[in-house]
């Protein structure tokens, strides 16, 4: 397994790790922002979903790139899922 890839950037905010169904490992997702948001400005969101073809891989491979997107004016959403062959898909 890679080393866990930390966001390390002081113009974004990391709120991580948050469970979005208990039905399933991996059920874990981080949400990124700008670090300064004004509450009467709309931003898009962009979900990712790391590759792997769903036997592999891990949604903090991403975090810098990921990081990068946010401070560009974005909220990133990156989620993990459990992976096959010992989870099915879907």
């Amino acid at each position: 397994m890679k080393p866990k890839v930390a966001i390390n950037n002081n113009n974004v905010k990391v709120f991580n790790n948050i469970t979005y169904s208990k039905a399933f490992p991996k059920s874990q997702l981080d949400i990124i922002t700008p670090a300064e948001l004004d509450k009467d400005v709309k931003l898009s969101v962009i979900f990712w979903m790391h590759g792997g073809g769903f036997i592999a891989g891990d949604k903090q491979y991403k975090n810098p790139l990921l990081a990068k997107i946010a401070e560009q004016g974005y909220i990133v959403v990156n989620i993990n899922y459990a992976l096959a062959p010992q989870y099915k898909y879907p």
